[in-house]
């Protein structure tokens, strides 16, 4: 059981940034979340082996915080 409340625990707390900081809405004040370098490719699904995999060579989803 501590492993999974641990995982829920941080899901929540990231969930909470995201909405604080990374909505359109904080678009353009200081605290937003901006996509850095990250392209359509870099989250497509190439692969899934129980868990979905992205392309070969991808650095993932990469955000700016201003």
């Amino acid at each position: 059981m501590g492993i999974n409340l641990a995982y829920a625990e941080i899901y929540m707390a990231m969930a909470n940034i995201f909405r604080r900081y990374g909505g359109a809405e904080s678009a353009g004040r200081e605290g937003s979340f901006e996509l850095f370098e990250t392209t359509k490719e870099d989250v497509e699904i190439a692969a899934d082996m129980f868990i979905p995999f992205v392309k070969k060579g991808s650095k993932g989803i990469r955000v700016f915080v201003k």
